[in-house]
Formats: C-alpha cells, structure tokens, sequence
C-alpha cells in the first residue's frame, strides 16, 4: 500500500540523512582543526594530539542525544583520517598552496551542507527535474543528481560515513524485507486481499496470463468445462430447424452491411455472433475475422499511403524533364553546327596546298577518312535534334496531362487507380522519350569528341610532316585566345611549348591556328559532357516515380486479394452454422488435453513461486483436487500401455524403482539448473561478468552431462527449457574457454611459438600457468592458469578446427603489431579471408599512423620508406609539420614572424627531398591555411585522426551534436575537411551521451539522452554505453589482440 511504501522511503532517507549530517558535522571538525593556524603552529603532531584528546572526552561523555552521537561518529571518521593520511596532511600543511587547500575545503564544508538540505527536503528530483539538470543543472545540482542515484558518492568521507549509518542500513534493509513479506504474504496483513484481489481481475489477472501462456486454454471457459462434463451421448444429427432460424438471424444481421468495412465491423461483435452460431463456433468466426481484419486494414493503409506518396512524386520528372529539354536550345545546336563547321575546315586541309608550290596538295601522306566519317555521321545525327526535342516535349505534355487529371481525384478511390494505370503509361512513354533524349545527345557530343580526337591526331602527324617539334605550337594570335590553363601552363612550364614571334610558312601558320583550334574545341567539349552529365544525373527524380507507381499497383493487388479473401469468407458464413440435436460440443476436451492443461498449470504456478510471487492457496488446492483425477488418468494409461505378460508385481517393482532412479537424476538435473540460474541472476544484479563463476558453471556443465548419460536409452527426458539453457551455457563456457586459449598462444608469442605449434601443444592437452616474473618481458603474459581442454576432456577435432579459425585473426594481429609495414603485411598474414584480410590491412596503417606519430612526439621524424604508399604522403607532411611548428615556436618566443615557403626551402635542401615530395609539400603550404596533415591519410584514418583532435580540445571549445553547422566551422577552424562532419558529429553524440551518465538507471538515462539526441539513440550508442559501463569503452579502435579478447 501507499502507507507502507511511504514508511519504506522514510526508513531509507532517514539514513541516508544521518550519513549526510555525519559527512558535514566531520568536514567543519576538520575545517576547525587545520584553518587559520600560523606558520609556527603547522604542524602535524600537534595537531593530531589535539584531536585524540578530543576523541578520548567525547568517548566519555554521557549525552546520548542525536546531535552528541552525531558529533561522536564524525570525530571518529576525522581521527581515523588523521591517522591514515598523516604524509599528505603533513605536506599540505608545509605547502605555500596552504590557503588554497583550505579555501578548498571551505568549498567541500559547504557542498555537504547543501547534502544535507537534500536530504532534510526528502533526497528526491523528480523526472522533470532530472531531465532539465541533466540538460542544463549547475555543477552543484548535477553533483546532487549523482547523489541522489547513488548514496555516498559526493561525501568527503565517503565509505567512513556509511560504515557510521550501517545500523540504520540494516534497519532499512529489514522494513524492506518486511514490506516484501506483506505482499508475498509472508506476513498476515489486510495488504493481502488487494494483492489477491488484483490477481482475481479478469482483464489483467491471473485468468489473461494462463490463457496468454498456456496453449489450448485461450478459448475454454468455465461453461465450456462444465458442458464438456455431462456426456450425453454422441448423436451428431442437425437440428435444421434451428440451424434456419441462426441463418435467417445471419442474413438480418448483414443486411445492409455492403461494404468491406461496414461487414468487418459486423464481424467484431462477438455478443451478437454468439447468438447466431453458438459461443463455440463464434469464437472461430470472431477469431478468423479478425485476423482478414488486421490483413485488411493494413492493406487498405498501405495503399492510401501508397497513392498519396504518388500524388507527392509525380512532380518529381520536372526537373529533369525540363532540364533535359534546355539541353536542346537553339544556342546549342548552333553551338556544334559550329563546331561541325570547325571540323569541317580540318578536313579540309587533305586538299591544302602551299601557296609557294601551287597545285601540290601538302598533307598527303595523312589518311582523312575515318574524320571524314565521323563529320558524316555529326552532320546526320544534327538533322534529327529537333525531332528528338519535339518527341520529348510531346510525352511531358501528355504526361502532365493525365497527372492533373490524377490529382483532382481521392486517393485510394477506384477512379484513382484506374487514372494512375494511365499516368503509369504516360510515363512509361516520357521515359521513353526521355532516355532516347539522353542516347541522342550522348551520341551527338561522343562522335564530336571522338572527332576532335581524330583532329589532334592529325595534327600531330601534320606537325611530324613539316619537322616541327612536339611541343604545343604558338603565335601572337593564338596567345591571344588561349584559355587560362594553357596560359598557366605556359607560364610555368614554357619548355613545353614554342612560340613563333614571326611570320612563319603557309603550313605552318595554319597548323598553329588549327592546333589551338582543336584545344578550344576539346575544352569546350569536356565543359558541354559536365553539363550533360549534370544535367542527366536528375534521372533519379524519374526513378522514384517508377517506384511510386509500382507500390501503388502492388499494394492495390495485395489489398484486392484480401478483398476477395473475405467476400470468399463472407461467403461461406451460412455453411458455418452448425447445431446438433445433442448438442455435440459435449467431450470435445479429451483425456490428453486435461492431462496437458493440468501439468501446464502445475508449471506455470511453480514458475510464479520461485521468482517469490504468492498465489491464493484455494486455486492451487482447486488445481490439485483436478491433479489427483488427471494423474490417476495417466498412471492408468501408461499401465494400459504395458503388455499384459508383464504386468507382473516382479516386473511393476522393478520399473517403479527404474521411474524412480530416472525421476531423481531428472530432479537433480532441474536442482543443478536453477542453482546455476541462480548464480547468473546473482551476479547479474551486482554488475559482475558471469566469467567471474566459470569455474562454477564448467563444474554444473559437467555434472549435467553425466546425468544427460544416465537418461540415455531410457523413456524419460528432461524439460527442453532446462536442455535448452544448459546448452546456452555450454556455448557461452566454451567460448570462455577459446579466449582463456587466446592469451595462453599470445603469451607464447614472446617465444615465436607458431599457430601449428600451439595447435600441436593444444592436442596433446597442455596445461599453461601464470609466471608472476613474466609480466615486465612480456606484453601478453597469462593473467590465469588454463589448459587446453573442455568440461575435464580433451577438445575435439572440430573444436579444435574452430579454435584454429579463431586464433588465427589474434595471431595476425600479433604479427602485424612489429612487423616492417613498408613491405606491406601479406607476407606475414595465415588469414585467408577477405574481409579479415581488409580489416588487418586497416590495422595495419592505423599502426603506422601510431608510429609516425609516436615517432614525432619524441623528437625523432619519422621515415617515410618504413611505411606502406599509403602512410608515405602523411609522413613527409607531418615532419615537415614539425619542422615548421618549431621554427614558428622560436620565431614566436623571439616576437618574429615566419615565412612558410622560406622555411620549405631550408626543409627540402636539407633533408634532400625528392621531385615528387617537394611537389607534395609545395601543394601543402599553398593550403596551408585551409588543411592539415590528416588530408594526406586514407579516409577511415582521417577519422581517427580527428577524433583525437576532438579529444584534445581546449576546455573552452564547447561542441554541440547535431549542430552540423557548428560542427562543420568548428572541422574547418582545424583546419580539417567538411566531409568529415558526420564523423565529427558520431564522436561529439557518443562523448555527449557518455559525459552526461552521472549513475542514474540505465532505462530512464538512455531514454533521456534518446530524446536528447537526434533521432534517438544507434545501436552503436547503446552498445557503447554498456561497454562504458564496464569498463571497457574506446573511442579509439583497439589495436592490441589481447584487448580484442
């Protein structure tokens, strides 16, 4: 009740704010003891002597009231600090931070004050209140929080002040148990009527769990029980007159009810079913339309659904329609008439001829055709663009036509569907349409492209003809026209070019006007591909109306095979009423359903007592009077199913002391079971890890096997729960014992003991044990004894094969953890599998990036050729890096400033960088100020990169999740790439859900930082959260195997 729960809350803040006043009352004594002494009087044995003599009054003393034995508890906690803290007191106490370390404890003097209000108000926040101290409480409210979730946890004397509280600790705990009793009924009590009254309710009692558990019971009732025990014979004549009459009720009921809905709903009154077939057969009817039902309005949702996210797509081809059809512009098809006018004038030049040598062609060794043909076909292809654009245009009119006319109707009407099988058509034809656009320009642009490819060609061979150089020919005039990346390039890299300052011949003039108009063209033809391509990307658009115009037809016929499902139900109704002369539901509950129901019962009653719930000792007397009846049922058939030979008083004893000797080992067997269950709720509830009792459940395992072997061959057998959860435990035991093998082959990997040799040792049942003095030599050394066998037996070939499979990812690991990277780590690896191999490959870098980093932060550049390709670009950026930020660093001190590109010149004369590093470096400090180091790392190390940039933020640097915006500036502040956001924002959520855990339940935290967080919570959080828990969270990836296991 109310009262008992309220004495039960009293009883526990009672002591918890006797343990606050202790905390408080001892903080002011040691306050008043160590604050405000001169410099002479600082010392410790002075100080301590007073507070014994202290100590030795109090004890004397002979007031008992709650403020003396306040003080009495809080002087011992304070002389017991003395005596265990004499070093650090005696310090502080000669310490020039004196002032402050009392000023601190001034501080700690009046945090456990505001405990001890806490407390006095009744030690509780509400939900709302914790919600908003956890999005926005101060320091001192969220320190309150904590000690509200766990008690103590604030206190300066924290595990002293409880010890002072345990008698009160023990007097909570027994009114607890007490409370317990009462609702258990363990103690008499009015309590118990409500607690059996609410067992008794129909709806949410005892009747809704057994029917909702126990098969078969769902649909009998206490009539049907009844009826069924009155045998009035087997006539199974129908009564045809009644049978009319229910039909003729039938027929009345439904009149009217047309529609699917309005029929359905007559369907859900199971009163008025019940006076039409009986309440047997309308339990079936009920129960089978409810089922069409649920199908049905699924259905009918999923297709309003479906056609209201049509109405929604269908503006989805404009864009790209539309986009699509600007592609055919008059500017653009005068754009490559004049690029065919442009091809055109190269071809020509088969027939040129020099003006100093009238009638001699000049290119004749050149072979024009396959230019000639590519002209032929841009000519052909060009005749056809506007019949191309004007077929576009049309299927888009026809297409919007039939979408208006689809949008002014009800979705999920018939008229609806009918005029989407329309729009579906229009749109199949503007796809059409559409994709023949895209083929025809992809056409036109490609054989351009290919037609100025076959120009340079040309070209080239001309130049080759009149003995110029390969270099990229130029004059005053086509200087004037270059693009500006020719102009770059021939301001960079001028060797790469020549320029004529003079009239030059007839041939070569023109060869270095059509050179450069042959680059225009290509130019100019790359951009138009872009464009094209950008522009054809916005198919998707086209793409996601073809998926809303199948789910409409889809859900529709799913909807209409339900629909003829339940006119085919409807249908059938009248054939449904059945009425027999004798009542034929009498003995329709045979001798095994009782049996079943019995034993089922038994179960599920035994099952509420051992989780401690009390169930009313009428019902279970009730439920034994029908035991004794069912038992004798089942003892008389299995006597019945033994051959009458042996039915001798010799052969019954000695099968009932058999039944009995596998009856015990069955018991003993579910014993054993609820023992081990025990002993994981156990640990379960204090937190601990169920490896912490593998020793105890490796020992039940082994017993249950021997009594699984004592059953063999016998026609008893245990439950499957308990089989079932044996098995579970075996799975769980052994993979324990694969990871205890894990460290013992790690340990010996100091000795370079191969996998095949550990497998050796393995089979021949090698016992390992821990050697205390090889902990400082070896990284991997065993932290318990093992051996290498399973339940006390020596592990079996496919056990063997397993822990082979399983080691050889650790062994790896292990491997790669020293191995020379730069000669990548295929040669070290045994794992064949190619998602392993990647994910040690990604090891493998990530271990690299450790040492480049390592490496620097001692002092030492790390060597770029000791690393894979992939780490060699981060590894010369880093160290120039470093190189640069110690020159900024003196140059600072010396209030100078630094010119970077002066400094990569010292660097690379210096250090002898290659060509193809000091173009790197080149690239780095020209943007330098919008990127760091971690652009020249592969994607997932960018990551880990950033990650601990995000660790190692100054304390000012608030981040918010989900603030993509404030997270993208912060990314760019770093100097670190914008698509790394997301990244950013996962690291930023899980550090904000794991720095906001301040104790509370796990369930109201997790639903608080869901609502918190956009989106809820990933699974990915919440493991992470548990692994946080535990003890074992890492925002890094480990790299060492023996964390792996």
């Amino acid at each position: 009740s109310e009262s008992l729960q309220k004495l039960k809350e009293d009883a526990e803040n009672r002591k918890k704010l006797e343990g606050a006043k202790i905390n408080e009352k001892a903080l002011e004594m040691l306050h008043d003891y160590l604050a405000g002494l001169p410099q002479n009087s600082r010392n410790f044995d002075t100080i301590y002597l007073k507070v014994l003599k202290d100590a030795d009054t109090s004890s004397l003393g002979l007031d008992l009231d709650s403020d003396a034995l306040t003080k009495r508890k809080a002087l011992d906690i304070v002389l017991d600090f003395f005596r265990n803290n004499r070093n650090a007191i005696s310090n502080q106490l000669a310490s020039t931070d004196y002032d402050d370390w009392i000023s601190s404890l001034g501080d700690e003097v009046d945090a456990a004050g505001e405990s001890v209000s806490f407390y006095e108000d009744g030690g509780k926040f509400s939900e709302e209140d914790r919600s908003d101290i956890r999005a926005s409480g101060t320091s001192e409210e969220k320190r309150l929080l904590n000690e509200y979730y766990n008690f103590g946890s604030t206190f300066f004397f924290g595990s002293a002040v409880q010890s002072k509280v345990a008698s009160l600790d023990q007097a909570s705990q027994n009114f607890s148990a007490f409370a317990t009793q009462v609702t258990t009924r363990g103690v008499l009590s009015a309590l118990t009527d409500d607690y059996f009254e609410a067992q008794e309710n129909k709806t949410s009692g005892l009747l809704a769990e057994i029917r909702s558990k126990i098969g078969g019971l769902s649909s009998v009732t206490a009539s049907d029980l009844l009826q069924d025990s009155f045998n009035i014979g087997t006539n199974l004549d129908h009564d045809n007159e009644e049978e009319d009459r229910r039909k003729n009720l039938l027929s009345e009921y439904l009149t009217g009810k047309t529609s699917t809905e309005d029929f359905l709903l007559a369907m859900s009154d199971l009163s008025s079913l019940s006076n039409i077939f009986g309440a047997s057969i309308a339990t079936k009817v009920y129960s089978d339309a409810t089922g069409l039902k649920g199908q049905y309005t699924s259905q009918l949702t999923d297709y309003v659904n479906a056609s209201n996210n049509l109405t929604n797509s269908l503006n989805n081809a404009n864009d790209a329609v539309n986009s699509a059809v600007a592609l055919f512009a008059d500017n653009r098809l005068d754009y490559f008439n004049g690029q065919l006018s442009s091809l055109q004038g190269i071809y020509d030049l088969r027939n040129y001829e020099d003006p100093t040598n009238p009638g001699v062609p000049v290119f004749t060794s050149m072979d024009f055709s396959s230019l000639g043909n590519y002209i032929s076909g841009i000519s052909a292809s060009l005749s056809g663009w506007n019949t191309a654009k004007g077929n576009l245009q049309t299927a888009f009119a026809s297409y919007n036509d039939a979408k208006a006319t689809l949008s002014s109707l009800t979705p999920g009407s018939d008229e609806f569907l009918t005029q989407s099988n329309t729009v579906l058509s229009k749109f199949n034809d503007l796809k059409t349409a559409y994709d023949e656009a895209r083929g025809y320009l992809q056409i036109v642009t490609g054989d351009t492209q290919s037609a100025y490819t076959e120009s340079r060609n040309l070209v080239t061979q001309m130049k080759s003809e009149e003995s110029l150089s390969g270099n990229f020919l130029l004059n005053a005039t086509t200087l004037a026209t270059a693009p500006a990346g020719i102009l770059d390039q021939y301001t960079t890299n001028p060797g790469n070019f020549t320029y004529f300052a003079s009239l030059q011949s007839g041939p070569v003039e023109l060869l270095i006007t059509e050179e450069m108009s042959v680059t225009l063209g290509m130019l100019g033809l790359a951009i138009d591909q872009s464009d094209l391509s950008g522009v054809f990307a916005k198919s998707t658009g086209l793409d996601s109306i073809t998926t809303s115009l199948n789910s409409v037809s889809t859900t529709y016929a799913s909807l209409n095979s339900t629909k003829t499902k339940i006119e085919d139900f409807q249908d059938g109704l009248s054939d449904r009423v059945v009425v027999y002369l004798g009542e034929g539901s009498k003995n329709q509950i045979d001798q095994e359903e009782l049996i079943s129901y019995v034993k089922d019962l038994r179960n599920f009653f035994i099952t509420k007592q051992q989780n401690g719930e009390q169930v009313n000792s009428s019902i279970l007397s009730a439920l034994e009077t029908a035991g004794a009846y069912t038992d004798e049922l089942e003892n008389l058939k299995y006597f019945a199913s033994i051959a009458v030979a042996d039915r001798t008083e010799s052969n019954l004893n000695t099968a009932l002391t058999t039944a009995k000797t596998y009856t015990t080992t069955i018991q003993e067997a579910r014993t054993l079971f609820v023992e081990l269950q025990s002993t994981l709720k156990a640990l379960q509830a204090s937190g601990q890890p169920a490896f912490n009792s593998i020793t105890q459940i490796e020992a039940g395992l082994q017993k249950f096997a021997s009594l699984q072997t004592k059953l063999q061959g016998s026609d008893f057998e245990l439950d499957a729960d308990v089989v079932s959860g044996m098995d579970s435990l075996k799975n769980y035991a052994w993979e324990i014992r694969k990871e205890q093998l894990g460290e013992a082959f790690l340990s010996e990997l100091v000795s370079n003991t191969s996998l095949d040799q550990f497998i050796t040792e393995v089979r021949a049942g090698k016992q390992w044990a821990v050697d205390p003095n090889s902990a400082s030599t070896n990284p991997y050394a065993l932290s318990q004894n093992t051996e290498a066998k399973f339940l006390g037996q020596a592990l079996t070939e496919t056990q063997i094969q397993e822990l082979y499979s399983f080691l050889k990812v650790y062994r790896d690991q292990a491997k790669i953890q020293n191995a020379d990277l730069s000669k990548g780590i295929e040669s070290v690896l045994i794992s064949s599998d190619p998602d392993i191999k990647e994910e040690l490959q990604k090891q493998a870098l990530a271990i690299g990036y450790e040492r480049i980093n390592t490496s620097l932060a001692q002092g030492a550049f790390a060597s770029a050729s000791s690393y894979p390709p992939e780490l060699a670009d981060y590894a010369l950026v880093s160290n120039f890096s470093a190189y640069l930020g110690a020159i900024a660093a003196a140059a600072t001190a010396n209030n100078q400033t630094v010119d970077k590109s002066e400094v990569l010149r010292n660097f690379l004369l210096t250090y002898g960088i290659a060509s193809q590093g000091q173009s790197l470096l080149e690239n780095f400090v020209s943007n330098f100020d919008t990127r760091n180091s971690s652009y020249y790392l592969p994607d997932f190390l960018k990551e880990r990169d950033l990650t601990y940039a995000y660790y190692s933020r100054s304390a000012t640097e608030n981040i918010t999740p989900d603030n993509m915006a404030s997270l993208t500036s912060w990314l760019q502040s770093k100097k670190y790439e914008s698509s790394l956001v997301n990244s950013l924002n996962k690291t930023v959520r899980m550090d904000s859900l794991l720095s906001g855990y301040l104790g509370d339940p796990d369930s109201e935290y997790l639903d608080y930082a869901g609502n918190k967080l956009s989106g809820g919570l990933s699974d990915s959080e919440k493991q992470g959260f548990v692994l946080y828990k535990a003890g074992l969270y890492s925002p890094f990836a480990a790299l060492d195997p023996m964390s792996n296991i």
